[in-house]
C-alpha cells in the first residue's frame, strides 16, 4: 500500500498522447465523496453536524449510538419491542405472497390481516445494566485526533469514522472497560515511539493497531484478543535496520520495538504488570490482519501471549469453553431463558421437565435493557398450515424425535442443553450408531469447542461436523434410516440462511418441524417465507 501511495503523484504528472494522466486512489476519492478532509494524509477524523460542528454534532453520551433506546423506561422499551416485532410479523404474512404469488397458501387467506403466526410476547432481561459478555473496540482516532480505543461514532460508510471512551456505557461490562483503560494507555505510549505503531486507518490502509474484542463471561473469565497489522512494521525495520536502544523518557519507558517478536514481548509484558495491579486476563491473544475490513477470516489464527486459548462459561447447568472465533449469546443470564423456550419448542415434553436454571418461558422474543436479543420463532418445514408458534395438547405431544439437528451450533450450546434436558427426561438411549443430537458449524475451532463442551459435560449422545452446512446437512439426512423424525434448530448468522439449507431443510421428508433462532429480524422475515412458501420448481 505504501509503494501504491508513493506511485500517485509520479503517474499524475505523466501523459499518453498529450492527455494527462488522472490517478486517484479509489479509497481516498470514495471517502472524499463522503466529506473526509484529508490535508491531514487521509486521517481527519470529523463527527459533523449539518452546519459541519463538530462539537454540537457529538452525540450526549456514547450510549445514545451503542444502545440508542438506555434512555427510554424498561417498560416502554419493552412495549416498543413488542411492537416491532409485531411488524415483523406481519412483514413476514406480505413476503409470504409476495414469494407465493401464483400458489398462495390457503391458511393465509385465513389470517385475514392478522399475525403469521402466535407471538407470546416479550420476556423481560433479568440483566439490564453492563450485561454483554462480548465488546469489541475500535482503535482510531477521536475527534480531536488523539489516539483511542473506543467505540465507532458513526459508520464508516457515512464517512464517520471517529472514535469516542464507551467507558461509561451502560451495557458494557466492568472488566471490559478496564481492559479498555489499560490498552488505551498502551496505545499512547506506542504512538510516541520513535517509530511509532498508530491505529490503523482504513483510509490510507496503515497503521499497526485494529482492534480489540473482550469476552468478560459471567464465570469471571475475562479473555482479551488484540488484532494489529504488523506488514508495515516488518517491512519498515527490515528496510531501515533499526537499532535503538531503550528509551529512558519518563514518559515513554518502552524500548522501540524493532520486529514482531518485539512487540508481542511488549504487548505481553504491559499486560502482566497490569495483572500484577490487578487487572483481570485469563487469556491474552494476538491477530494479524492486512485486509481492510476488520472481519478477519474465519480461519484466521490467533496467537496465545499468555493464559489459555479458551474460558470458560455456565448455561443451565453445563460448562462451556469458547474460544476466539466462536459464537456465544452476548447476555448469559437471558440466553438461559432462552434456550429453555427452544428446549421446550423443539421437544414438548420437556415443558414439564425442571431446567437448572430458574422459571421456564413461553416466548417468541427476549428484550435487554438497551439492544434487542435473540428471538425465536418456529416455523412449520413445508406450506402447510402449521402455527409458526408451536402448541400442542397433552393428550396430543408428537412422538420424540430421532434425531435433533443443531444447525450453525457454534461452540454447541443449543444441542447440548436439548441433549442434558433429554437425559433429565429419561430418553437417553440412543445408540452410538443413531445420535439424539448432531451439531454443524462452519468454524473448526467452534467444533472443536463443541466437542470438548460435549465431553466436559458428559454427553455421549451428541455429534459435531465441521463444514457449511448447506454441504454438511444433505449428507446427514441421507444417513438417517426411513421413518426417521427429525427437529432441526437453526441459529443463523446475522446474514441468515443459506439459500440451499432453506431448500433440504424444505425437501427432507424426515423433517417435521424447525425452530428458528434469529438475531436479524430482517432475515427471518425472508428465510420464514422462504421456507413456508408454496412449492415451485426451484423450491420443492
Amino acid at each position: 500500500m505504501d509503494d501504491k501511495l508513493k506511485w500517485v503523484p509520479f503517474l499524475n504528472q505523466q501523459s499518453i498522447e498529450e492527455s494527462p494522466l488522472r490517478v486517484e486512489d479509489r479509497v481516498l476519492k470514495m471517502e472524499r465523496k463522503r466529506g473526509y478532509d484529508d490535508s491531514r494524509g487521509g486521517r481527519d477524523k470529523k463527527y459533523k453536524g449539518e452546519d459541519g460542528d463538530v462539537a454540537d454534532a457529538m452525540p450526549e453520551n456514547i450510549d445514545d449510538v451503542l444502545a440508542p433506546l438506555w434512555k427510554m423506561p424498561y417498560e416502554d422499551q419493552l412495549q416498543h419491542k413488542i411492537s416491532t416485532l409485531e411488524g415483523i410479523l406481519k412483514q413476514i404474512v406480505k413476503r409470504l405472497r409476495t414469494e407465493s404469488s401464483y400458489d398462495i397458501p390457503k391458511w393465509i387467506f385465513e389470517l385475514k390481516g392478522r399475525l403469521c403466526c402466535e407471538y407470546g410476547g416479550v420476556v423481560p432481561s433479568p440483566s439490564r445494566d453492563h450485561y454483554r459478555n462480548k465488546v469489541s473496540f475500535d482503535i482510531g482516532y477521536d475527534v480531536k485526533g488523539a489516539p483511542c480505543v473506543g467505540s465507532r461514532l458513526g459508520r464508516t460508510s457515512e464517512g464517520i469514522t471517529a472514535t469516542a471512551d464507551p467507558s461509561s456505557s451502560v451495557i458494557f461490562p466492568r472488566e471490559a472497560v478496564a481492559v479498555r483503560n489499560s490498552l488505551q494507555k498502551l496505545v499512547e505510549i506506542t504512538c510516541a515511539l520513535e517509530v511509532p505503531l498508530t491505529p490503523y486507518d482504513k483510509t490510507t490502509r496503515l497503521g499497526f493497531w485494529r482492534g480489540c474484542t473482550v469476552r468478560a463471561q459471567a464465570s469471571g473469565e475475562v479473555m482479551v484478543m488484540l488484532q494489529v497489522n504488523s506488514q508495515l512494521l516488518a517491512t519498515a525495520t527490515s528496510s531501515l535496520n533499526l537499532e535503538v536502544a531503550p528509551s529512558t523518557s519518563s514518559a515513554n519507558p518502552l524500548p522501540q520495538p524493532v520486529n514482531k517478536e518485539d512487540v508481542r514481548r511488549m504487548i505481553s509484558d504491559h499486560f502482566t504488570k497490569e495483572r500484577a495491579a490487578g487487572l483481570r486476563v485469563d487469556s491474552l491473544q494476538i491477530q494479524e490482519w492486512t485486509g481492510v475490513a476488520n472481519a478477519a477470516p474465519v480461519d484466521l489464527p490467533w496467537e496465545v501471549l499468555h493464559g489459555s486459548p479458551t474460558i470458560s462459561e455456565t448455561l443451565l447447568g453445563l460448562s462451556f469453553q469458547i474460544s476466539p472465533n466462536a459464537f456465544f449469546q452476548t447476555n448469559t443470564s437471558l440466553t438461559e431463558l432462552l434456550y429453555e423456550t427452544v428446549c421446550e419448542w423443539a421437544i414438548p415434553q420437556l415443558a414439564s421437565s425442571p431446567f437448572p436454571s430458574t422459571s421456564v418461558t413461553k416466548s417468541a422474543s427476549s428484550e435487554s435493557s438497551a439492544s434487542s436479543s435473540s428471538s425465536t420463532s418456529s416455523v412449520p418445514s413445508s406450506s402447510s398450515s402449521s402455527s409458526a408458534s408451536p402448541a400442542f395438547s397433552a393428550s396430543a405431544l408428537p412422538p420424540l424425535p430421532s434425531v435433533i439437528l443443531d444447525v450453525c451450533c457454534g461452540t454447541g450450546t443449543i444441542g447440548q442443553c436439548i441433549a442434558r434436558a433429554l437425559e433429565q427426561y429419561g430418553r437417553s438411549d440412543s445408540s452410538p450408531s443413531q445420535p439424539r443430537v448432531v451439531g454443524l458449524e462452519l468454524a473448526e475451532d467452534a467444533v472443536l469447542n463443541a466437542r470438548d463442551n460435549a465431553a466436559r459435560n458428559g454427553l455421549n449422545n451428541i455429534v459435531y461436523i465441521a463444514g457449511k452446512a448447506e454441504d454438511t446437512l444433505p449428507n446427514v439426512l441421507l444417513t438417517l434410516p426411513a421413518g426417521s423424525r427429525c427437529v432441526a434448530v437453526v441459529d443463523p448468522p446475522r446474514a441468515g440462511l443459506h439459500p440451499s439449507v432453506i431448500k433440504v431443510l424444505r425437501a427432507s421428508k424426515h423433517i417435521d418441524l424447525i425452530v428458528y433462532v434469529s438475531c436479524n429480524q430482517n432475515s427471518l422475515v425472508v428465510d420464514a417465507a422462504h421456507l413456508c412458501r408454496s412449492a415451485s420448481k426451484s423450491m420443492r
